[in-house]
């Protein structure tokens, strides 16, 4: 029993450090007091590991989230719409935060969110977020570069898309959904995202394949040659995927 209560203290502080990490944008800390104790302590206590289902909804649309979760492993997506005007227009892994900015806005989104596979994540409820950013004024602070990059990123992703050529839309779009250079999803996914159908996105990847920029496998597409990529994403060098800087990786570093 007293080798359990180190180890268990320990395990607490890996988790909060690892929520830390995802909550701030940043990179893990080196060691626990790079980061408020308040706030370790805080994480440790009012976080919960959470296995979702694939198909599992963690919010439904026109409802706000019931909490923030903290993604370890496995992908979510959120989409708009039913049925066949379903259209998935973001996702998120490892290292990655869902819920958080639905219930600081207080905004009720026609958007649904769901795991596409087996998701483990650290859930925050949402009283219990709140109560925190009451309590803990470094906890808003370490909020806002992440929700700074959020509203970049949205902004990105909407420039992405609003252009005329679905060539470069298709390009553009690997490069923000990438994971260590995969796209881990089905091809139809990739197409509602840049309002494309999946048969004409499927010409357009394998024409990509044909010249060795990528490779297309089942649910997956790897990129082989970024830097192509990127030129194709940006042909007149001054588009705005750069915003995004370095590819996102499958799991946090």
């Amino acid at each position: 029993m007293d080798d359990a209560r180190p180890e268990h203290r320990r395990a607490g502080l890996e988790k909060a450090r690892f929520a830390a990490c995802c909550l701030s944008g940043g990179e893990t800390p080196d060691n626990s007091s790079d980061v408020d104790f308040g706030v370790l302590s805080t994480l440790a206590a009012q976080l919960s590991p959470r296995s979702i289902r694939p198909g599992e909804k963690l919010w439904q649309a026109d409802r706000l989230p019931s909490a923030v979760w903290i993604i370890q492993h496995g992908l979510v997506e959120v989409a708009v719409g039913r049925g066949a005007r379903r259209r998935v227009v973001q996702t998120a892994g490892a290292g990655e935060v869902v819920g958080i900015v639905q219930l600081l806005s207080g905004q009720v989104l026609p958007c649904q969110a769901q795991a596409v596979d087996t998701v483990s994540a650290l859930e925050w409820p949402a009283g219990l977020f709140f109560g925190a950013l009451h309590r803990r004024p470094a906890l808003a602070r370490m909020l806002l570069p992440t929700l700074s990059r959020r509203v970049t990123n949205g902004w990105v992703r909407l420039a992405s898309v609003a252009v005329s050529s679905l060539e470069i839309r298709a390009a553009r779009m690997l490069l923000i959904e990438a994971r260590d250079g995969v796209v881990a999803l089905p091809q139809d996914v990739v197409a509602s995202m840049i309002g494309a159908s999946r048969q004409a996105l499927n010409r357009i990847l394998r024409g990509l394949q044909t010249v060795g920029v990528i490779k297309l496998s089942y649910r997956t597409i790897r990129i082989l040659d970024r830097a192509a990529l990127v030129r194709l994403a940006q042909p007149y060098g001054d588009e705005p995927i750069s915003a995004l800087g370095s590819p996102r990786h499958a799991e946090p570093r």
